[in-house]
């Protein structure tokens, strides 16, 4: 089954969606330890989609991610601030061309 093309996002915000709010709900108060959360108010988010890069083009997008976070990596606890969880995941969904030709790994 083919995958959706770039640009194409599956979103889930709660305040858009009251199924995600409910789902993200219930993980970030267990992630929180606090029993209780309010994923609109602490801006729970998930983004995920497919983009067609190359090696090289996943390793630019990894060095950019990388600057960006390092850009804020030095913040201390301040007022309005609190600490955030962010995971980032990238793996291929399709075996490399030469492979996906030839049927090996």
């Amino acid at each position: 089954m083919p995958l959706e093309p770039a640009g194409v996002w599956f979103v889930g915000w709660p305040g858009r969606s009251p199924k995600a709010a409910r789902t993200s709900s219930g993980d970030a108060a267990t992630a929180s330890g606090s029993g209780s959360a309010d994923p609109f108010a602490d801006l729970v988010g998930y983004r995920q989609g497919v983009l067609w890069l190359s090696d090289e083009e996943v390793s630019a997008a990894a060095g950019e991610i990388q600057a960006i976070l390092a850009a804020r990596a030095g913040n201390r606890a301040a007022p309005g601030r609190r600490p955030r969880l962010l995971s980032l995941t990238q793996f291929p969904t399709e075996p490399p061309p030469a492979a996906a030709a030839t049927g090996g790994p």
